[in-house]
């Protein structure tokens, strides 16, 4: 429901932006750093995967990697607006 409200608040305003330029800023950063990480995180994982294929991580690599790729940039948006 806040979401809802916040979005009729934002469709109602004369200037109407979701995000300030700072807010843009720090979400693109945090996408470029898990752009980063989770290369590197899925080719790890790759490479486990390659010479092990009857192990845990043939079945758990796609929900391992969404939990790191969205920690990485959660966290992300959280250092990076803390240093405003």
């Amino acid at each position: 429901m806040a979401i809802v409200y916040w979005l009729l608040i934002k469709i109602r305003e004369k200037d109407c932006q979701l995000y300030d330029e700072k807010q843009r800023l720090d979400v693109g950063r945090s996408a470029f750093l898990s752009l980063g990480v989770t290369t590197v995180v899925l080719c790890m994982l790759f490479d486990v995967q390659y010479f092990d294929r009857d192990g845990v991580v043939g079945y758990l690599w796609c929900p391992v990697f969404l939990f790191i790729a969205m920690l990485i940039f959660s966290a992300g948006n959280l250092v990076y607006s803390r240093k405003a």
